[in-house]
């Protein structure tokens, strides 16, 4: 009988397999890096070759890829990269530590993107799982502009081994706030940062049951759950996003934070939207970098309907409608726009209980809904404010010390938040 990976790999799978190298039979952990017109490869390398080995074998698989159009001196970089790769690779690989290009050069501009990299690593990696037949091994994603603690391995392997059930997690984060960095450049990092853990922490303030981060460089994943929700998808960018949606919504995630990534807090223009985009964005403003972020009582009211729909399961449709018709006027049209009444006798008419009726709208009533929720009442009603105001209304909400609004409030508000984030010690990621 065929094993999941099998299956996926038959069903799903767009290369051939790349590498001929036998795994090693110990092999527990793979890291894979998509890597596009990056100078800085042979430092996120230095980083993982650093890190204290887990007891497992580990191979890193570095996806060099560059649509076939690109300018030529992406093309330059890309083959330097492979040159650099290479070299590196001859004097660092060992039968426990093995580094490996996965070189695809001349991707058509359909096909080439951060996301097709990354499912070409990925399935790469499934493949090798497969081949000792180890469909929990884990496969962790990264980017080539990152460092990472030399806690990285050991923190993973470590919570895998003690929370077995779990499918998946993100990986704690920080984007370095480097005093080489002028101040404005610093200031739009920690201005971006903070919209970023603001909005997860508001998801989960209005009681969205998974409210994660969804950054790239932080992902991590069981090869048998990768296979079962159909692998990476070939995005350009938000890859990450849809991924980790599509993961939460059937499997159990965690989040690690004992361990750490280090985003670059470059300015980057290769995906349009994402930490280089936005910081980018932020320094071409002609005043002070200023980051808007979503209104606080978007999420005040999406609270109300995490709070109130779980009670529907025995109502009829027309109680939904007169419910429907309770609710703020932005919520209701939003709920109309998604058809929502039809949705609840849906759910109802496929349930025996009140918790299968929950579970299931929650897998309605998931990240992507929660965002163009927020979006729509942003477009609508509640535009979005300065984040600095929206996270001292958080963390006054969440019962927190709001930092003294003085220079540099914006790092400040970050720091509580990133201390907020590795004190949790729930299961949600």
């Amino acid at each position: 009988m065929s094993t999941v990976s099998e299956k996926y790999l038959r069903k799903f799978r767009r290369y051939p397999r790349q590498l001929s190298t036998q795994p090693h039979t110990d092999l527990g952990i793979i890291v894979v890096i998509p890597c596009y017109n990056e100078p800085g490869l042979l430092a996120t390398l230095d980083s993982l070759y650093e890190a204290q080995p887990p007891s497992c074998a580990v191979e890193v698989l570095v996806v060099l890829n560059s649509p076939a159009d690109a300018p030529r001196s992406h093309h330059q970089q890309t083959q330097q990269s492979l040159q650099e790769l290479e070299t590196w690779a001859v004097s660092h690989n060992n039968p426990r530590w093995r580094v490996f290009a996965l070189h695809f050069p001349a991707l058509s501009r359909k096909e080439a993107g951060v996301g097709t990299a990354r499912k070409i690593g990925m399935d790469e990696a499934v493949d090798r799982f497969a081949q000792i037949a180890h469909e929990q091994g884990i496969i962790v994603c990264l980017d080539a502009d990152c460092t990472c603690d030399t806690t990285y391995f050991q923190a993973i392997e470590h919570h895998f081994a003690k929370a077995p059930g779990t499918a998946g997690a993100t990986i704690y984060y920080e984007h370095p706030l480097d005093r080489s960095l002028s101040p404005a450049h610093r200031q739009a990092i920690a201005e971006y940062e903070l919209h970023l853990r603001y909005y997860v922490h508001a998801l989960r303030f209005a009681g969205l049951p998974i409210a994660c981060h969804t950054v790239g460089s932080t992902m991590v994943v069981r090869a048998k759950a990768y296979c079962q929700i159909g692998g990476m998808n070939r995005r350009k960018a938000g890859e990450d996003f849809y991924f980790m949606q599509k993961l939460a919504q059937t499997q159990r995630l965690a989040n690690i934070r004992e361990t750490r990534v280090l985003p670059s807090p470059r300015i980057s223009d290769r995906v349009p939207f994402g930490t280089g985009k936005a910081v980018g964005d932020l320094l071409s403003q002609t005043k002070q970098p200023h980051w808007d972020s979503y209104h606080p009582q978007s999420f005040e009211t999406l609270a109300l309907l995490i709070e109130q729909a779980p009670l529907r399961f025995s109502t009829t449709t027309t109680e939904d409608t007169h419910w429907l018709q309770q609710l703020p006027a932005t919520l209701r049209d939003f709920l109309e726009k998604q058809e929502f009444i039809r949705k609840l006798q849906e759910l109802r008419d496929n349930t025996a209980s009140s918790k299968s009726f929950q579970k299931r709208l929650f897998q309605w009533l998931n990240l992507f809904v929660a965002m163009k929720w927020v979006h729509y009442s942003r477009d609508h009603e509640h535009p979005n404010i300065p984040v600095n105001e929206a996270a001292s209304w958080l963390l006054q909400k969440l019962g927190q010390n709001v930092p003294d609004p003085q220079e540099p409030h914006t790092e400040a508000l970050l720091l509580k938040f990133r201390a907020l984030e590795r004190e949790d010690q729930t299961t949600q990621p």
